[in-house]
């Protein structure tokens, strides 16, 4: 109802055209669904892996999600508890002191992934070809970033975070190659 009263208004004051709701309503629903699950998951987290990891770890994926898209739930609920698990799930993982050369192994694959695949054309989106290639540029930009940041991490002896970078790039790449396995609609 809040989304329909926000579109509503955004249509009277002439703040968007009508043929922009599709992808409006979708981008605040978007926002609303990781509004409500961002505090769950970030309780659940530190009580799985800790603060750092946690931290670094949402950094990460939030930060490549936004332009690379991938699988989004049906639904509001199922968008939280698949959220709550996968996230369980990858922050069990994550605890383990792995050996760096995983760490680049399955961050490198990662990456990969987002650079060949990012971003995911969600029909909700209706982007143009031309905002597809933008976000596709924006999204490898990013992984570089997140591995100079995971790099940077190692060199200051920051385990905890370099996990957290690592297993965020793996989430955010492996719900982008779900969208497409599974060919997601809507």
């Amino acid at each position: 109802m809040f989304v329909d009263w926000l579109l509503s208004y955004c249509i009277s004051h002439d703040v968007v055209a009508e043929d922009d709701i599709p992808m409006l309503r979708y981008c605040i629903e978007k926002k609303l669904y990781t509004f409500v699950t961002f505090i769950p998951l970030v309780i659940v987290g530190i009580l799985i892996a800790g603060v750092l990891t946690t931290v670094s770890f949402l950094w990460t994926f939030i930060y490549l999600r936004q332009m690379t898209n991938g699988y989004h739930a049906k639904t509001p609920g199922r968008c939280f508890l698949s959220s709550i698990l996968l996230e369980s799930l990858i922050l069990a993982c994550a605890r383990y002191d792995f050996p760096f050369g995983a760490i680049l192994i399955m961050t490198a694959a990662s990456a990969l992934v987002i650079w060949l695949f990012s971003p995911y054309p969600h029909p909700n989106m209706n982007y143009s070809p031309t905002e597809i290639l933008v976000c596709r540029v924006i999204s490898r930009k990013r992984v570089i970033i997140v591995f100079l940041v995971m790099f940077l991490c190692y060199a200051l002896s920051m385990p905890h975070i370099v996990n957290g970078i690592c297993f965020g790039a793996i989430l955010a790449s492996v719900l982008l190659g779900f969208a497409y396995t599974t060919k997601q609609r809507s």
